[in-house]
């Protein structure tokens, strides 16, 4: 079954899901099942516990929730590539961070891991920033 609204249509199968159109918006949650929310600009498919939205005119995006241990859960609806700049690619501290650096930096890049170079990456993205560390004025010397 397909339900279009006036922001992006709804693919369904199979499955328990609730949604919203209002405003020029399309909100949908899924309870069980598989659902895509598709428009000309772009397509996302939504899982069960997860829930989308589309704006006319706009591509459709996934919600996010977070539940933190030390705060309430949260609700936010960004772009997975945005997602980069507010979830952190490690759970390490700052010091540790710059510490795993350290260590990997000191190894010739041939005797390196591929954990190591993971590593290095993730840290790299918190300490030097995206653009840093996707280019060839990498510390490590290497382009991305």
């Amino acid at each position: 079954m397909v339900i279009d609204t006036p922001a992006a249509a709804a693919a369904i199968r199979g499955t328990d899901w609730t949604m919203t159109v209002a405003d020029g918006k399309t909100s949908l949650i899924v309870l069980e099942g598989l659902v895509e929310l598709k428009n000309e600009f772009g397509s996302v498919e939504v899982a069960q516990g997860e829930g989308a939205v589309a704006a006319i005119g706009k591509a459709p995006s996934k919600i996010i929730i977070a539940k933190p241990k030390e705060r309430e859960q949260m609700l936010f609806n960004l772009s997975l590539h945005d997602s980069f700049r507010w979830i952190p690619p490690t759970d390490l501290t700052a010091q540790e961070q710059r510490r795993l650096r350290d260590q990997v930096e000191a190894k010739p890049t041939q005797d390196r891991t591929a954990e190591e170079w993971l590593g290095l990456a993730e840290s790299s993205v918190t300490l030097e920033g995206r653009q840093k560390t996707r280019g060839p004025g990498r510390r490590t010397g290497q382009g991305a």
